[in-house]
């Protein structure tokens, strides 16, 4: 059963079905009289429980790239269809660099996001400059993904349109609603 889980692994994600069967198939060794049998299912169990669990996870992760990858189907090359919030929520850990510049609306935090916008919408933007902007879409992030989840904690994601084409304005909460503007890819 462990040589045809290692063959399954080239499946992300398919190894967790596989290895969950094979624990609970371990659990009919634990009625076998003689200890070292019963010892032996026991580490099965366990081992099959982990490889389940590291499946799991291959898995989710497997998704969230085919996501934001182009999809090999039927001999043709697609794009993942995927609003442009999540996609830049699936890849900020690639495009966020050590010297990323935040300047504040002037809005503070406990206030609605929708006012730092508003309020960006009447003074503009500073880098790059943009006069004229309209927001199309304002979602607060809760990625799934730790490490995502991590880095985009108290943080907001606006879609603008703007008069140098489609932009995310990701708004950080941190006394004041602070902002940076991302292209889109």
């Amino acid at each position: 059963m462990g040589i045809l889980g290692c063959v399954v692994t080239f499946v992300p994600g398919a190894e967790c079905e596989w290895f969950g069967i094979v624990a609970a198939l371990s659990l009919f060794g634990l009625f076998i009289p003689k200890f070292f049998y019963r010892g032996a299912a026991t580490l099965l169990l366990v081992l099959s429980i982990l490889a389940a669990m590291n499946g799991h996870q291959r898995g989710i992760k497997y998704r969230q790239w085919l996501a934001t990858h182009q999809v090999m189907r039927n001999d043709q090359i697609t794009l993942a269809s995927m609003d442009s919030i999540s996609r830049f929520v699936a890849e900020y850990p690639n495009i966020e660099g050590i010297s990323i510049v935040y300047h504040s609306t002037g809005v503070p935090s406990s206030m609605d996001p929708h006012e730092a916008i508003a309020k960006l919408r009447q003074t503009g933007i500073r880098q790059p400059p943009i006069t004229n902007l309209t927001l199309i879409e304002l979602r607060e992030l809760h990625p799934e993904d730790r490490d995502r989840a991590s880095l985009l904690t108290n943080s907001v994601a606006a879609l603008v349109d703007t008069e140098i084409g489609k932009r995310i304005v990701l708004l950080k909460a941190s006394g004041d609603w602070w902002y940076h503007v991302y292209d889109l890819k």
